[in-house]
């Protein structure tokens, strides 16, 4: 057997696909009047018979070859079948019940497309280019063109959306948005504690996207701007006065978190008597204030925005007392020796 020299052109391998060419010219090449499959297995070794499969298929889609007595055997399509045929397809306008053929289902698959997403597409298809009523080039190529492009719109979906997942109670921000955070100037401390209300909130949302940290950023930034809002213009630290009220800035503050004015003067008085005793000095008594606030609201409505050890946390954060060096005791005292010690402190500083 004599070996087939081929001459491939790059801009038809580019065109058609470079299987195609290589068939093409060796169709040409042979200069038959009939080409069998078997030959074209017995030349073409060092292709697979699929991909040889496929190459036929594809190139009887694009009007380049066509079949003979049976689909094993085709020839070249003369020019002037070929001439008749784009007359054909200039004329023809696409109707109801076109389907792809042969070719354009094999070459959806060398592109890993699914029979199943083809068939989805066909429909919408037809309606758009009855719309447009264009016939102006093969329906097998408009519509491998138009697949194409939907699969990959639909591949892009699908990985964004596989990134997407909820948040979880363990969620907790990539150490680049806690620096961008920090930069801002926002104390780590007063970060840690935005976290539990984030997450709960995004938890009975049922939300999925791959863009937690941006959002606890904008949480966290909101908060802080809140949290400044009600900062005593007076940056000198002094004690708490018996008849301490917060300012209005405060209550502009609290309302936007949905307790009630009311619920925060019932607890104002538990909150002097606990500073007066302490003696500390601070810049912002209405900052303090607003964390008791939020403390006493989630413990009475039994919300499961915290664990009790992270309660104890925040309990410590609000009502820390610093320690002195002469200082032995456990400042943190049980719940009911505080409650003994409120009522003491009443009487003592008769309020």
């Amino acid at each position: 057997m004599k070996d087939l020299i081929l001459k491939i052109s790059t801009d038809s391998a580019k065109t058609i696909g470079l299987n195609e060419t290589i068939l093409l010219e060796a169709i040409r090449t042979l200069n038959k009047t009939e080409i069998s499959k078997e030959d074209l297995f017995i030349e073409l070794q060092f292709l697979s018979k699929d991909e040889i499969n496929k190459a036929i298929a594809s190139l009887i889609s694009k009007g380049l070859i066509k079949t003979q007595s049976s689909y094993d055997s085709f020839s070249l399509i003369s020019q002037r079948d070929l001439k008749e045929l784009q007359k054909q397809r200039s004329n023809k306008r696409i109707e109801g019940a076109w389907y792809p053929q042969e070719g354009v289902i094999l070459q959806a698959e060398e592109y890993g497309i699914p029979q199943t997403f083809l068939e989805s597409k066909i429909d919408e298809f037809i309606h758009l280019h009855k719309e447009k009523q264009d016939s102006s080039e093969t329906w097998e190529i408009k519509f491998l063109r138009f697949l194409i492009k939907k699969w990959r719109e639909q591949e892009t979906i699908d990985y964004k959306n596989k990134k997407k997942s909820p948040i979880t109670k363990e969620w907790y921000p990539e150490i680049g948005a806690l620096e961008i955070l920090l930069k801002a100037d926002i104390p780590k401390e007063f970060v840690e504690n935005q976290l539990p209300e984030f997450i709960l909130y995004w938890s009975e949302k049922g939300q999925l996207t791959d863009t937690w940290n941006s959002k606890f950023i904008a949480h966290v930034r909101r908060q802080w701007a809140k949290n400044n809002s009600i900062i005593d213009s007076n940056d000198t630290p002094k004690p708490i006065e018996n008849e301490w009220m917060p300012n209005d800035d405060f209550f502009q503050v609290l309302a936007l978190t949905g307790i009630s004015k009311e619920f925060a003067e019932s607890v104002r008085a538990d909150f002097i008597l606990y500073w007066k005793e302490s003696g500390q000095a601070h810049v912002s008594w209405n900052s303090k204030f607003l964390q008791h606030v939020k403390f006493c609201w989630q413990k009475q409505n039994n919300s499961p925005m915290q664990t009790s050890d992270q309660l104890n946390k925040r309990t410590e954060e609000s009502w820390k007392i610093e320690e002195s060096t002469d200082q032995e005791e456990d400042p943190f005292l049980h719940k009911d020796e505080i409650k003994s010690n409120l009522e003491k402190l009443r009487q003592k500083h008769k309020i």
